[in-house]
Formats: C-alpha cells, sequence, structure tokens
C-alpha cells in the first residue's frame, strides 16, 4: 500500500514539474515604491523595509531591523535583468524606525505618532515619485497602525 502511495505521488510530482512554465519576461514592469516601518517600545522590536521598482524594472531596497546590541542589522539590495537577488549586509546605528506606511500603487500613506523623520522623509520622496501607471494594478492593503488616544 504504501508503495502504491510513493508511486503516485512520484507521478504527481512528475507532472507537475514537466508542466509548461509560462514566462513573464515579456511583460512591462510596473513602477512602484513602498515603505513601512514597526516600532514596539513594549518588546523592542523595530524594523524597516524600503523598495522601489524603476520603470526599466530594476528593484532597489533596504530592510533593517533592531539587534539586541543597539545595532541594526541592514540588507540593502537590488535586481537588475538576470543579475538576481544582490545584496550587502551590514551592521551598523542608526535613527529611530517609527510607524509609518507608504504605497505608491494605491496611493496609501499612514504615520504612527513615534514616526521618525529619516523614515517620513523617505515616505516623503515616495509620494513626489507618484506616477500614472496606465493600466489597472490590482493592490492588496493593509490597515495602517492604529492612532495613539489622546
Amino acid at each position: 500500500m504504501a508503495c502504491k502511495q510513493l508511486l503516485i505521488l512520484s507521478v504527481l510530482v512528475a507532472a507537475i514539474t514537466a508542466a509548461p512554465q509560462f514566462s513573464i519576461e515579456d511583460e512591462t514592469p510596473v513602477p512602484h515604491d513602498f515603505a513601512y516601518g514597526v516600532e514596539v517600545s513594549d518588546t523592542g522590536d523595530a524594523k524597516e523595509h524600503k523598495q522601489t521598482v524603476s520603470p526599466s524594472g530594476r528593484t532597489e531596497g533596504e530592510y533593517r531591523w533592531l539587534q539586541p546590541n543597539g545595532l541594526y542589522t541592514v540588507v540593502r539590495y537590488y535586481v537588475d535583468g538576470d543579475s538576481g537577488f544582490q545584496a550587502e549586509v551590514s551592521e551598523e546605528p542608526g535613527p529611530a524606525v517609527g510607524n509609518y506606511y507608504t504605497n505608491s500603487l494605491s496611493q496609501e500613506s499612514s504615520s504612527g505618532a513615534a514616526s521618525a523623520s529619516s523614515s517620513q522623509s523617505f515616505a516623503r520622496s515616495f509620494d513626489s515619485q507618484q506616477s500614472s501607471l496606465g493600466r489597472n494594478v490590482n493592490v492588496i492593503s493593509a490597515p495602517g497602525p492604529p492612532s495613539a488616544p489622546p
């Protein structure tokens, strides 16, 4: 019985991997950018992610998270053509992250009470780079952080 199940599973895996693979290389990239930051003082959690995609399809970004030693581990990356994911990792000091979110496709933007000015200037730079896309884009968005009580 187990041998029969293994045979069926092997045939299923072979069929899936032999299925035609559809390439999306001929699709035009949709330029966009997003950024978010999360800082939770109760847990000491602080992280941030920023990314932009150019009209040529080049993706650039960075993400960082706060380590127990007070320094951020920072990953700066890019993907350009067939280069694959190229990353540089460092450990460095940095400003507070704050709570914020921006998305150029949905034109959403929100910020929490603890937002850092450097994070907000990056978010504002995203807003100034928005362009009309000329085609419909499905955007999945999440609610922003809750407002601080007065």
